[in-house]
This record gives C-alpha cells, structure tokens and sequence, in this order.
C-alpha cells in the first residue's frame, strides 16, 4: 500500500508531520462488516496507545467519532464492490485522519470533490435508508469530521478528527 498523505485542507488543520503514527488495511470481497469493526476497534486501540504513551489527553467522544466515521464509510465502500478497498490513518499529535479508497473513479471526480468538501449529501438520506445497514457515510463523516478532503488524484476521500 502506497503511503499517500492528504495534501490541502486538512493539512492547514492537522500537520502529518514529525511524531506521527501509519497504518492501513486492505478489504476484498470476502471482507465482512465483522472484520470492518474489529479493525476499526483495532485502530482505536493504536490511537490509545500512541496518546496515553505521550499523555495527551483523550476527549470524551474522539473515538466515537473517529469509529462511525470509519465503520460506516468503509462499510458502504465495501458494499459498492469496486476492491480492493483501503483504510489509510494517521495518528498525530493534534488529531487523526483517515483516508478510504477504492478501485473506482468516483473520488476522482471533480464534481464529487466539490460537494463533498462543501459537505453536500450526494443522495437524500430519508427514513427508509436510514433503516438500511449501508448509505449514511457521508452524512456521518460530513457530522463528525473536524475536516474533510477529496484527493481526486488518487481517488481518496480523507476525514480529520481532533482530539
């Protein structure tokens, strides 16, 4: 997996530079929504680790959002089926940020890009999807995210929590 890093927004909010901890995880068709969640669980636990190792303090929800954030984006893009699929993170000392990308061409659209960043729902999320166990990615990455970022270079959608 190729260490690419978010290089705008969420670069003026949460420097990737200095003490900073990588890691990514590769999904494939047979991945199930079990394995999505004991690698986000997985991914907290190093988040932990890397804080209370510098004795940064650890806000009452940061891991809560950092984990529907990534459940639900990495769930809905396994479900659209184009693998592999990738979860990037770094851990920093401000905050963390995520990345998820897939085979496909879809954050590589300027069209998506702009929306996303502007934080526009690309589909109505109405009752009946809510009911659905995919289709509320974006809304929870738009609702808990301090930053938000498409890289259409490389097809990335990335995601900035603060502690």
């Amino acid at each position: 997996m190729e260490i690419y890093k978010p290089n705008g927004k969420i670069n003026a909010v949460l420097p990737l530079e200095g003490d900073i901890f990588f890691g990514g995880y590769t999904f494939n068709r047979l991945s199930s929504d079990r394995e999505i969640t004991r690698h986000v669980e997985s991914c907290s636990k190093r988040m932990q680790v890397y804080y209370e190792a510098r004795n940064f303090e650890i806000p009452p929800n940061f891991f809560i959002r950092f984990g529907h954030v990534a459940i639900e984006t990495l769930i809905d893009t396994v479900k659209h089926g184009v693998f592999p699929v990738s979860h990037r993170l770094f851990i920093a000392q401000k905050g963390v940020c995520q990345g998820v990308q897939d085979s496909g061409d879809f954050y590589k659209r300027e069209d998506v890009k702009q929306k996303v960043e502007s934080r526009i729902l690309l589909e109505e999320i109405t009752p009946e999807t809510m009911g659905l166990d995919h289709g509320r990615g974006l809304a929870y990455v738009y609702a808990m995210s301090n930053a938000i970022e498409v890289d259409t270079t490389n097809g990335i959608l990335w995601a900035a929590h603060l502690r």
